[in-house]
């Protein structure tokens, strides 16, 4: 466990609950969302139908609603390739019954808001090839849609990247995107979200929306389409949660894009993560904290928030009560990322305190000011094809020591995090002056763990032992949060 909430100080100071703010019907949240995604079961080899969300939701009710977890998303792949008679994707009644008659997924979000729960879907940019193909009609125009994909001869089904990354995901060839200057454009991406909002949709995950390929200044591509999505959002009558993704394609440029253009509720900054190589304990959790690194000035920007993908701490996942669960849930923690849980529930309770205890919820909801620091051998290359991602390369003996710190909301108070992601252990000597002195004094100092010093009292400076692809763990904290004393 990280911390148990019987070991949440009484120092911290009470938090006044922030409003969301919204710009035109699209929902800016104050705070980083929270909620459940079902595609590690989708893809775990688990059984994935209605029944199956109705007990993921049931549970979810009962262990992570109370801890302000009320988001529960169906991921891809709940259409089975079903259109409408205007090209939009409808649920699969043999997977999902209650949507049978046409009642699309109403009566499922009805029975999911009877929880306490939002509904949230998944959808995929462009246009599936079968509305193309068989030249469906675009709601409320005179266009089909074989008129508003991209031109006849651009595209290809089988060399999607990296000559026709405007045409299909780098990893998917089911769809076709959409010229975005195309009169019927913005009609097409306005009639998919009227359709979820239909069936009382909540939260939207858009997938295949990246912006690092188009890049901030790019007039089409996946940032044109991020424009017509997000206008076919503003214009729901209903405020919806927007999520773009997946991410990899995340620049700092990228981010200021989104975040002071208020262009989505949260958006992916970092590669799926579920699918990290099998050394990703140190390569995909080491890049997530370089990207977070690279793009910490833009999160809660006009509460917009850059989001480094579900996370993989289920019964099924390599990480399941590991050091590196530890590690990840450290990152997502203090990088203020939205929490989406991955993963059968119900989770068992150490699992589940990763992500729900007080301490660990207060410093992801409500810090601010992330600053980062490296120490020891730390150095990110670029992959090919992307050089906005990396692998973290290290020269010489020793670790990459990250030391991250941010702002508490009670006045003095800082919450701290030392991560090793280095490909070995380190020694380390952390000076913590640099990171608690301004406009504090260094001692004494009370806490809520112990860092290397006396309970109750923070030391200058301390050293610390940090095994590879791990986070300092003392007493079963992950973090540590200060408040001066006088």
């Amino acid at each position: 466990m990280l911390m148990s909430p019987t070991s949440f100080s009484a120092t911290l100071c009470a938090v006044v609950a922030l409003f969301s703010k919204a710009n035109g019907m699209l929902e800016l949240p104050s705070t980083p969302p929270l909620g459940w995604n079902s595609f590690d079961i989708q893809h775990a080899g688990e059984p994935w139908n209605e029944t199956v969300f109705r007990a993921q939701a049931t549970a979810m009710a009962k262990q992570l609603l109370p801890h302000g977890f009320d988001i529960i998303t169906i991921d891809g792949g709940w259409s089975g390739g079903l259109l409408d008679d205007f090209g939009r994707p409808i649920p699969d009644p043999e997977k999902w019954p209650s949507s049978a008659g046409g009642k699309g997924f109403g009566p499922l979000a009805a029975w999911t808001h009877s929880l306490g729960l939002k509904f949230g879907l998944w959808r995929i940019r462009g246009v599936e090839y079968p509305a193309i193909e068989k030249k469906l009609p675009i709601k409320g125009t005179e266009y089909t849609a074989d008129q508003i994909v991209q031109a006849d001869g651009k595209c290809s089904k089988t060399d999607p990247f990296p000559l026709d990354i405007w045409c299909q995901c780098t990893w998917s060839q089911t769809m076709h995107g959409v010229n975005v200057t195309h009169p019927a454009a913005q009609a097409y991406y306005n009639s998919i979200v009227d359709l979820m909002i239909e069936w009382d949709t909540d939260f939207i995950k858009y997938d295949c929306l990246y912006d690092g390929a188009a890049g901030a200044q790019a007039p089409t591509g996946y940032s044109g389409e991020e424009v017509l999505v997000m206008r076919a959002v503003e214009q729901s009558p209903k405020k919806l949660l927007l999520s773009l993704s997946p991410g990899g394609g995340m620049t700092a440029a990228s981010a200021q894009w989104i975040a002071q253009g208020k262009r989505a509720s949260m958006y992916r900054a970092t590669n799926d993560f579920h699918s990290a190589t099998p050394d990703g304990i140190v390569n995909e959790l080491g890049q997530h904290v370089f990207v977070v690194g690279n793009i910490s000035q833009y999160i809660g920007v006009n509460n917009t928030w850059p989001d480094l993908d579900m996370m993989d701490l289920g019964s099924n996942s390599k990480y399941y009560k590991t050091p590196a669960a530890k590690l990840h849930a450290a990152i997502w923690i203090m990088a203020r990322s939205p929490l989406m849980f991955a993963g059968v529930l119900p989770t068992d309770d150490e699992t589940l305190n990763l992500v729900t205890n007080p301490l660990a919820l207060q410093i992801n909801q409500h810090s601010s000011n992330l600053r980062v620091h490296y120490e020891g051998n730390c150095s990110c290359s670029a992959r090919p094809n992307a050089a906005h991602e990396c692998t973290p390369q290290w020269s010489g003996p020793g670790g990459c020591v990250a030391v991250w710190w941010a702002d508490m909301p009670q006045s003095g108070c800082k919450s701290v995090g030392v991560f090793n992601v280095g490909g070995s252990s380190s020694t380390t000597t952390v000076d913590t002056r640099a990171y608690f002195a301004a406009g504090m004094h260094v001692a004494p100092v009370r806490c809520n763990a112990d860092v290397g010093g006396p309970r109750g009292e923070i030391h200058q400076k301390y050293k610390a032992r940090v095994q590879q692809g791990s986070v300092i763990v003392t007493e079963d904290t992950f973090v540590s949060s200060c408040t001066r004393t006088e």
